[in-house]
């Protein structure tokens, strides 16, 4: 191709490129000289024709020629110029005509050309456990003139089909996105931002139907690695050589494998991922179960709570424990109070108080629970969300209302205390002997629930009301996935005696209540006490597997009528 000289300085009025593939022009395409400066360095040039999606250059199979038509390493192009790379063109009309060339490798494969016949920027979702990729293009990628395919060979059997054929995968290369890689598109953005508009999706459930529908759209994922080749049948008499002479070239390949599934709404502005997290709802993020030995002579016993796998931090987290009795002779004998107490922000300990005489060592079952926002992010559609979590921080002579909808399927409010050393200046951890009672009371002509607390001193016997702290408040629903929901139940309520010498006379104001058979095997079971309009006592409750376990605060009248409610919480 011949070239006329050129001159060290140029003022080019229009500049036209030309991609040239086995020594042959496939390709022309003009540049506004007003977007371009003849000083950018070749790197940015690059950048600036993928951008503005003139030519499509990868750094594994394109190259600038300079003047003299040779091709200019990419590692080299930060060296060069724009003008150093012009020439001015053969039989122009006008002086003012120049040219650059762009020389192509067709036998190697090219990043970009592959993400645009491949639509590897559109999402993905499932669909009956199948990848597809959706019809939008969810994010794109910021540099992927950059970006390399990382070239191997596999051969490998995924099926056996039969009659002496079987199914082979042949892997010729490998793509790799991450995160800091990719930025969402902007119509993505939108259509997540419109989902979550409190004006158009007014009630949280019209906002999780719109952010399904955009999955639909725009995909809930991008896998991190796509392997690419061709998958066809074998037998053992042929080799099938047209298959594998096909896929020696680039645009022949399909994606064979996606994996490293990542939620695309990681790509979102934080302020998004929130508003998704608030939406979705919390989920419970562990379970355990604790054997725990009361001895005699003691009276209260603390146990770490230790940062299970998947949870990075304790804040926002909302932790729910529960007294299961396991003593089969007289286990009304004591009753134990349980609560969550924070030495620091990230180091949460269950304490239980004993409240009766230490005379005899019970042996007790405590389940707890973590609820909160999962820290990973959907890579589907997401359901089993728990809607109605709070944390109250008690008002000894103020409002404790738990405002929620009037739940038609029915459901059971739930609570744990939660004591924070800093909030009580002073306080002697693990050692206090002031105890947290709970219950709800449920008023018929509005919606909500009452909290209502005592703090309560087990030595001097007595309600001090003197330990700042919280509830925290779950009102589970019927048909929750993973919970079987029990609502409130009144309870025929039978006085129980101390039956000690020591303390003969005295009332212990414990009761049991209905018989209920709950359990052979001790279960993950969280009940709580609850009122409707009548006269309400502050208790303490204990699960045991015949009945439950009341410790009142104070004297009660005959007619007590609370009731009991309870959930269980299955294995996932």
């Amino acid at each position: 191709m011949d070239y006329l000289n050129t001159l060290d300085e140029i003022n080019p009025q229009r500049i036209s490129g030309s991609v040239i593939a086995n020594g042959e022009v496939v390709n022309t395409f003009d540049l506004s000289i007003n977007d371009v400066n003849i000083k950018t360095p070749l790197d940015e040039l690059r950048e600036y024709l993928t951008r503005k999606n003139l030519v499509i250059v990868g750094i594994q199979n394109s190259n600038f020629r300079n003047k003299f038509e040779y091709k200019i390493p990419v590692i080299s192009e930060n060296e060069y110029q724009f003008n150093d790379i012009l020439v001015s063109t053969v039989g122009a009309n006008d002086d003012g005509d120049f040219s650059f060339f762009i020389e192509k490798d067709l036998k190697k494969p090219g990043f970009p050309e592959i993400v645009r016949n491949l639509n590897i920027t559109n999402g993905c979702r499932l669909v009956q456990d199948n990848v597809i990729t959706t019809n939008k293009i969810a994010f794109r990628i910021k540099k992927p003139h950059l970006m390399e395919v990382i070239i191997h060979q596999n051969l490998e059997q995924i099926e056996d089909t039969g009659k002496q054929k079987f199914h082979v995968r042949c892997e010729k290369g490998t793509i790799r996105l991450l995160p800091a890689d990719l930025v969402a598109t902007e119509e993505y953005v939108q259509a997540v931002e419109d989902a979550l508009n409190e004006d158009l999706n007014p009630d949280p459930r019209d906002a999780i139907d719109a952010l399904i529908k955009v999955g639909r759209d725009y995909g809930f994922f991008w896998p991190k690695e796509i392997k690419l080749g061709g998958e066809f049948q074998m037998d053992e008499q042929t080799e099938n050589i047209e298959e594998l002479e096909n896929l020696k070239h680039y645009e022949n390949w399909k994606v064979i494998k996606r994996s490293d599934l990542t939620s695309l709404y990681e790509l979102l502005p934080e302020r998004l991922i929130t508003k998704i997290k608030e939406a979705i709802g919390m989920k419970v993020l562990h379970r355990n179960n604790l054997s725990v030995h009361m001895p005699k002579g003691h009276s209260i016993l603390t146990q770490h709570i230790p940062k299970p796998s998947g949870v990075t931090t304790f804040n926002g987290v909302k932790i729910f424990a529960s007294v299961i009795v396991l003593n089969e002779a007289r286990p009304y004998r004591n009753s134990f109070a349980i609560r969550i107490e924070y030495m620091d922000d990230e180091n949460p300990y269950l304490v239980i108080h004993r409240i009766g005489p230490a005379k005899k060592s019970f042996n007790l079952f405590i389940p707890y629970m973590l609820i909160g926002y999962k820290e990973e992010l959907p890579t589907e559609k997401f359901s089993n969300a728990l809607n109605y979590i709070y944390t109250i921080r008690f008002l000894y002579n103020g409002n404790n209302q738990i405002e929620h909808p009037n739940l038609e399927n029915g459901y059971c409010t739930i609570g744990c205390p939660v004591l924070k050393c800093r909030d009580n200046p002073g306080y002697n951890f693990g050692k206090s002997k002031d105890a947290i009672s709970f219950h709800f009371r449920r008023r018929n002509e509005r919606n909500g629930t009452e909290l209502c607390c005592e703090s309560y001193d087990i030595q001097d016997d007595q309600t001090t009301n003197e330990l700042v702290f919280e509830i925290n408040c779950a009102v589970i629903e019927k048909n929750t996935p993973d919970f079987e929901v029990i609502e409130p139940t009144e309870q025929k309520w039978e006085y129980k005696n101390y039956n000690l010498p020591l303390f003969q006379g005295k009332n212990s104001r414990t009761f049991t209540g209905n018989r209920w058979k709950l359990f052979r095997h001790p279960k993950t079971i969280f009940a709580s006490i609850q009122y409707f309009d009548h006269p309400n006592h502050p208790h303490f409750l204990n699960i045991h597997k015949k009945y439950p376990i009341a410790k009142s605060l104070n004297v009660i009248p005959d007619n007590l009528r609370s009731h009991i409610g309870y959930v269980i919480v299955n294995s996932n």
